[in-house]
């Protein structure tokens, strides 16, 4: 379903009545000669001061439109003159919210109303949303399960610490990721249908929580030789975080269960690319020290996202490794790899 925003320009005028029968007359949808039904839920005043334009005053109007028939939904022609009439200057920003065929979930603008100088007229806008598809959607919810883990530094760096201790082992790092795969995969599931609702600041805080504990064994195997069931656990919390990202859409059934196979699709691409980049280098280092430097920093960074989501304040820690790209992490594991290599190859070299 389409959601529309509107956004008034900036105005520096006074606005004297906020009437409800004044906005319900200038505020209509039409599909053809079909009118549909205009509820203005709520509307307040506020006043703020702009550095460009001073202070200014700018009305909030809620209101909802029904169409006569919800096959019109997705076409018809917007007419909005409100305040415009008065103060030709003042512009309409059109946005679409959310639209899932479209591939719209953070917001797109599509238009502008605003007084037509040479006519002295407000014409109305022509929305269609028609063009948009399952394949369009899908493909968006697959783009969003890589943007997630992209920049979920902290789901990278849950896999990191989980694969750092089996780096010796391409069978072993296999099993983990699948079993991590597993876990969230079930639990995406679960969240995103509503059969599991926790709070998200838990899910927050349980996440960094997996990242300590991963960490900790790295230095001191907690559950040597059971890595896959403790990823296939821990996964299970991940994929909490992962269904709050599709929580909030409101979709029908089928566009539900095309969010939930693309988003799961888009998460495991970038998580096989991120097995793919640093496997080589974790198969380099085989450095007992480095790894122990890699437990040590994971902890840091778990400690320090743990404060933030239970305080909700951020902290110096977090703030620097919230800054910090998936891509640099890979790059810095490569750089000690090569060292760590070129180390052993010498001392090897000398020895003999």
């Amino acid at each position: 379903m389409p959601m529309l925003e509107l956004a008034s320009a900036l105005q520096q005028t006074r606005i004297d009545t906020i009437d409800p029968a004044y906005f319900q007359q200038h505020i209509r949808a039409l599909s053809g000669d079909r009118q549909w039904t205009t509820t203005i839920d709520s509307i307040r005043m506020t006043t703020d001061t702009d550095p460009n334009v001073g202070r200014y005053q700018e009305v909030l109007v809620y209101f909802e439109m029904t169409p006569p028939d919800p096959a019109l939904l997705r076409d018809f022609n917007f007419r909005y003159n409100a305040i415009i009439h008065e103060v030709v200057t003042h512009k309409i920003l059109v946005f679409v919210k959310q639209d899932w065929k479209n591939g719209i979930q953070n917001g797109e603008q599509i238009g502008i109303i605003k007084m037509d100088t040479r006519s002295g007229k407000v014409f109305p806008m022509y929305i269609n949303l028609e063009h948009g598809t399952y394949w369009t959607g899908f493909k968006n919810m697959v783009m969003l399960g890589i943007e997630h883990i992209r920049e979920g530094t902290d789901h990278l760096l849950f896999l990191l610490a989980l694969m750092l201790p089996a780096a010796d082992r391409i069978k072993r790092l296999i099993q983990i990721v699948t079993a991590f795969t597993i876990g969230h995969s079930i639990s995406l599931l679960c969240g995103t249908l509503g059969w599991i609702v926790i709070p998200s600041q838990w899910v927050e805080i349980a996440i960094t929580f997996t990242i300590l504990i991963s960490a900790i064994h790295i230095i001191r195997p907690i559950f040597k030789g059971k890595e896959a069931w403790i990823a296939i656990t821990f996964g299970f919390i991940h994929g909490l975080a992962f269904a709050s990202a599709l929580n909030n859409l409101d979709l029908v059934p089928t566009e539900m269960a095309l969010s939930i196979l693309g988003f799961n699709i888009g998460i495991e691409t970038m998580q096989l690319f991120v097995l793919l980049c640093t496997v080589p280098w974790l198969l380099l280092i085989n450095n007992v020290w480095i790894k122990y430097l890699g437990g040590v920093i994971a902890i840091i960074a778990s400690l320090g996202w743990m404060i933030e989501r239970i305080s909700n304040e951020p902290n110096i820690i977090s703030a620097q490794i919230e800054q910090i790209q998936g891509k640099w992490f890979i790059l810095v594991l490569a750089i000690i790899a090569i060292i760590a290599y070129v180390t052993r190859w010498v001392r090897t070299r000398s020895l003999s």
